[in-house]
């Protein structure tokens, strides 16, 4: 391994500005906890380790926990508790447009 993870990087900077404070708006809106909000991350950092096969696929198919599996449970929470119409509009528009950037960059 030659260099750190990008995305790791990101998750660790993350956890220390939710650790000390400084990202409390954020996650008043998203009704977490700090000690919800770093258990998420700490999910995701542990489950990028754990891939899960997907069987009787054609190719090789593997779901990772950690990038796949605890965002999609972190989004189906957020939207369940949003408040308003407009806040799932623009939850919806947003979970497209990663989705077309992740799978620009995959494509790659």
């Amino acid at each position: 391994m030659d260099r750190f993870p990008l995305g790791l990087i990101v998750l660790i900077a993350v956890s220390v500005l939710i650790f000390f404070g400084f990202a409390q708006r954020a996650l008043d809106r998203m009704r977490l906890s700090d000690k919800g909000a770093l258990a998420v991350i700490l999910a995701i950092i542990v489950g990028s380790f754990i891939n899960i096969p997907i069987p009787g696929a054609r190719v090789p198919l593997e779901i990772n926990l950690g990038g796949a599996l605890v965002p999609l449970g972190l989004a189906i929470y957020l939207l369940a508790r949003a408040g308003t119409g407009k806040e799932v509009t623009r939850a919806l528009i947003a979970t497209g447009l990663t989705a077309v950037i992740i799978w620009f960059i995959g494509s790659r």
